[in-house]
């Protein structure tokens, strides 16, 4: 424990400060001292092991290594191509677009809003006590977190982005220095009203929920990520799902269109083309040869089936794991492709039909019982215009396409005079509306097709909340091929990390990757998810082999190295992972898992001089109550005065007077100063917003003991 680790040497260094030399100053004194290493080290405060790892944000993007088995291409690096260049050939089809709801599924902040006439109420959290405003000011969008119990709290974050189409709700997007994150108050179609978004009934991540590469690459067409920084981009991030997200490339489209470039076109079409099969095979090939036209335009509905299904599913597929493959992520995928060649997606077998996610329209497509009889002919396109919106299309025309597979005999409600689909209502019946399990506001279609379909399940059907280290089954949504053993062992690793704690399944994921490796020892993906796998088990030791040499072999594979140094960490070798961690923040400069791990490591070392240096330029990229509270301490123990440290520690309370950390660092800072009174109020203050906190009871314990 910590605090069998050389306490006398942090008495004698609180002394060295010109600190009071009574004996119960100096008890006082040693137990701040000892208090603040062990705020910044996180004990006695309990871990779930899945915290060892890098966040969960950056491993579900998949590791970025150099040498892949794929080339890592950006959407913006492929088609530079204006949107609006298209509507000179293709008005009809782009006017439709611009009203459907994909067409602004990303965009800049803009007023009029969606709710504006509503957003001076209030949305309350029930759950935490905190309430949230929509406050529009001048041109400004703002969202303002207040208390009714603190009247003093007032957090505020201004709205940069507008997410989703409106046509079931919006959501609103704050970016600082690049880092975006989700903001916690949505407009809700169905319900006219302000809500709190999806997920955040059952955890208020208030304004820090970071929104990943995942997230924008499917609301909005290119960005360029800073990958494996989970949430930062270059901003600004291009409006809306463009053509290009479905008809890939339009440059050559473009070119072969223009009178004098025709030629030139042609011939550059024919060596992409040839570039493409040489990197793909099979039946991804033979898609290109298909869906292309001589200018190099995919046409969806001239793919073979699963091919065409790929190009919506890489939205609408919503699995619970998603693993993509060593080299690829979000961005990567291009129309023409085969979405397993980047990734591959698993859900939790709960031994029943799962209850409705908001983008499972593709898994519950998948696992219907019309896609397997069709063996697998079945697309979205069938029945789905993409470029139209959804208002415009004729009440029978699903029911139409349901009647040019099934006849009236089918169907017990239809008269045999009757033709089906004319008053069929087939969807009305086998695809009801259903609330999804993210949260209370939402109703979608159900695309699980079922013959009898059951009542509508309650909103956020309990049996579906996956629960601490529980016993998980994990399968494929695709019914004609399972997944590989490889990327199957990796899913069950990262479920642990991004649904976690879930250590039975690390141990199955374990043992997985360790059969695959048997086979193929030369898997470097197996190998980073076995080692991840040792991380979460806290077996650094074990995982440092695997990690030295994917670090040695790919030094590009940023994860492998961050997972290095927290593997050496945990084997004690705090040079080592310090300078790893030092390296990563030289290459990766915008990362601030690096920066957090090393101030703590340093701090540890009793190095408060180099953790306040790393605190501060943590600082200039992001300046949050956490980072602001660890750097007045950091910068009190290096020996910089009270006044300068509580400056520090009066901004990161200002930013957030309900951050339990905030208050417990400055009665910390109290207790160096022997201002026991101080000390005191603010530790109770701890324990009225954090009553298991661990820190301020023992604090306090001590106080009580000294008088």
């Amino acid at each position: 424990m910590l605090a069998c680790q050389g306490g006398p040497d942090r008495t004698t260094s609180a002394t060295r400060m010109g600190l009071n030399s009574g004996v119960n100053a100096k008890r006082l004194v040693a137990l701040a001292v000892l208090l603040a290493l062990a705020v910044f080290l996180g004990w006695p405060r309990r871990r779930s092991p899945k915290n060892v790892s890098s966040p969960p944000q950056a491993a579900r993007q998949g590791p970025k290594a150099a040498g892949g088995s794929r080339s890592h291409r950006s959407a913006s690096e492929v088609d530079s191509v204006d949107p609006q260049v298209c509507a000179g050939c293709h008005a009809d089809a782009v006017a439709d677009y611009h009203r459907n709801g994909m067409s602004h599924s990303w965009q800049a902040v803009r007023l009029p809003l969606l709710g504006e006439s509503t957003g001076n109420a209030y949305v309350p959290d029930a759950l935490t006590g905190y309430r949230y405003q929509v406050v529009v000011e001048d041109d400004d969008v703002w969202q303002e977190e207040t208390r009714t119990d603190d009247p003093e709290h007032r957090l505020r974050r201004k709205a940069h982005y507008l997410v989703g189409s409106g046509n079931h709700a919006q959501a609103m997007v704050a970016a600082d220095n690049g880092y975006l994150t989700q903001m916690p108050v949505a407009w809700f179609h169905d319900t006219h009203s302000w809500q709190l978004n999806p997920g955040f009934e059952l955890q208020n991540h208030r304004f820090d929920r970071p929104i990943t590469a995942g997230c924008v690459g499917c609301h909005g067409t290119t960005a360029r990520h800073e990958a494996p920084v989970p949430n930062r981009f270059s901003l600004p991030i291009e409006r809306g799902i463009g053509c290009r997200r479905c008809h890939g490339n339009a440059a050559r489209h473009v070119a072969f269109h223009t009178a004098d470039g025709a030629q030139a076109a042609e011939e550059a079409s024919e060596e992409a083309g040839k570039s493409d099969r040489e990197r793909k095979s099979g039946e991804a090939a033979a898609a290109d040869a298909v869906a292309a036209d001589p200018a190099g335009l995919v046409h969806p509905a001239r793919l073979p089936p699963a091919a065409a299904n790929d190009v919506c599913l890489q939205c609408h597929l919503q699995g619970d794991v998603t693993v993509y493959r060593q080299g690829t992520g979000p961005f990567d995928f291009q129309a023409g492709d085969r979405l397993r060649d980047h990734r591959h997606d698993f859900l939790i077998d709960w031994g029943k039909p799962a209850s409705l996610g908001v983008a499972s329209h593709g898994a519950r497509m998948l696992q219907s019982r019309c896609y397997i009889a069709s063996e697998g002919r079945l697309t979205c396109v069938m029945c789905h215009d993409s470029h139209k919106p959804s208002h415009d299309v004729a009440p029978g025309h699903y029911d139409r396409m349901c009647a040019s597979c099934h006849t009236s005999e089918s169907c017990a409600r239809i008269r045999p005079s009757e033709p089906a689909g004319d008053a069929a209502a087939c969807v009305e019946c086998h695809m009801p509306q259903r609330p999804t399990r993210e949260g209370i506001h939402l109703v979608f279609t159900d695309h699980a097709i079922l013959r009898n379909p059951s009542p509508a399940v309650s909103e956020g059907d309990a049996s579906d909340v996956l629960r601490p280290n529980s016993d998980v089954t994990l399968v494929s949504p695709w019914p004609e091929s399972e997944a590989s053993e490889a990327w199957l062992g990796a899913a069950y690793v990262l479920l642990h990390e991004s649904m976690g704690p879930q250590l039975q399944a690390v141990a199955r994921g374990r043992q997985i990757l360790e059969e695959v490796l048997e086979r193929a020892p030369g898997d470097a993906e197996s190998q980073f998810w076995l080692a991840s796998a040792m991380l979460a088990q806290r077996r650094g030791r074990e995982a440092i082999p695997l990690l030295s040499a994917l670090a040695s072999q790919h030094p590009d594979w940023r994860e492998a190295r961050f997972r290095l140094a927290v593997a050496y960490e945990l084997a004690g070798d705090h040079r080592a992972a310090s300078s790893h961690y030092r390296n990563l923040i030289d290459d990766t400069p915008h990362w601030l898992a690096s920066y957090d791990r090393l101030s703590q490591l340093l701090m540890s070392q009793q190095r408060a001089d180099a953790a306040a240096q790393v605190l501060s330029k943590r600082l200039e990229l992001r300046r949050d109550a956490d980072a602001l509270s660890r750097f007045a301490l950091a910068r009190r123990l290096n020996g910089a005065t009270h006044d300068a440290a509580m400056e520090a520690i009066g901004e990161a309370i200002r930013l957030d007077r309900r951050l339990p950390a905030a208050f417990l660092n400055r009665g910390i800072l109290h207790l160096l100063e022997q201002h026991d009174e101080l000390a005191r109020r603010d530790f109770q203050k701890v324990l009225e917003l954090d009553p298991d906190n661990a820190h301020a009871r023992e604090a306090l314990q001590s106080l009580d003991a000294a008088k």
